[in-house]
């Protein structure tokens, strides 16, 4: 399923930090293992959220599907065992972990 192309400028996400020297542009994807399919193995994903609050689960389980390897993880923790990032960990997806707090998940301690 392709991406819907869509131009953002600057003034539409209502901050000054962007450069206005070029124009921005983003897909939008209703299914999230398609919006993930292209991340190769061996990246670095920085993975949003708080604890388990606001992460990105249904883009945690399209690269589940994808069976992306050797990620490289930095959040402020490792999930729990069957949630989360503790999904990919289970399935060894995830060859390194950057985090802070990662005291919940048995299958993280056991790994690493």
């Amino acid at each position: 399923m392709p991406c819907s192309p869509c131009h953002i400028t600057p003034q539409e996400f209502n901050c000054s930090h962007f450069s206005t020297s070029q124009s921005w542009s983003a897909c939008f994807y209703s299914d999230p293992t398609e919006a993930v399919r292209d991340i190769p193995n061996g990246s670095m994903l920085l993975v949003g959220g708080f604890g388990l609050c606001g992460i990105p689960e249904n883009l945690i389980s399209g690269l589940l599907k994808t069976g992306v390897k050797d990620i490289t993880a930095v959040s402020n923790n490792a999930g729990v065992d069957n949630f989360g990032l503790g999904m990919l960990l289970k399935t060894k997806q995830i060859k390194r972990m950057i985090s802070s707090y990662v005291g919940e998940n048995a299958e993280f301690e056991r790994q690493y």
